[in-house]
Order: structure tokens, then sequence, then C-alpha cells
């Protein structure tokens, strides 16, 4: 995966992470935030490097899926855009913007 791709797949596993079994969640989260290349993760798991590539390819296609079906990081980011916008067009030092984006995101989580 790409850097864009990966960034992509993160959004998604942040938004639908509760949405996969245990084992999804445990290998996606060992990919993506600690960067764990398939050989490190089939090791850790004690599973075939194929099993690993096999789970992560069918879980990505289940996060789009999700993401096809509820278009919740599309609706996120038209979200922020306006608030964006609101914030530009009030005036807000840029200091004062990030502070409302990363509330606005703390609600996220």
């Amino acid at each position: 995966m790409n850097l864009k791709e990966t960034l992509y797949v993160s959004r998604l596993f942040d938004i639908y992470k509760n949405l996969l079994t245990k084992k999804q969640w445990q290998i996606v989260k060992s990919y993506i935030d600690y960067n764990g290349s398939i050989s490190e993760i089939a090791e850790q798991f004690n599973i075939t490097r194929q099993a690993v590539f096999d789970l992560l390819k069918r879980t990505i296609k289940k996060l789009e899926e999700y993401e096809k079906k509820l278009q919740i990081s599309k609706k996120l980011d038209k979200v922020y855009s306006k608030i964006n916008k609101i914030c530009l067009d009030s005036g807000l030092t840029k200091q004062k913007q990030d502070i409302i984006i990363r509330t606005i995101k703390s609600v996220e989580e």
C-alpha cells in the first residue's frame, strides 16, 4: 500500500474498527498503527504470511464496504470543510481554528 492508501485505510479503521472481529482488529491495528510487516504479524500471531495477507485484504474490503454503505468518512470530510469555512469567515486565528477542530475530533473518538 502506498501512503495515500494507508492513510485512507487508517481512517476507515478508526471509524469502523468496532464492527470488526477481534482477530481482524488486531491484525489491521498491527499493520496500520504499528507499521508491522506481513512477516512480523504472521510471527506475532503464529499464522502464515498468506493468512495475514488474505485477512488484511478481506478486512480492508469490508472497511471499504462499510464506508460505501454508511459514508461516515465522506460526511466527516464535509463537516470539517464547513467548520473550516466558518472559522475563516469569522476571522478566527489559526490557533483558535485548530482548537475547534481538535475539540470536534475528540468527540469523534
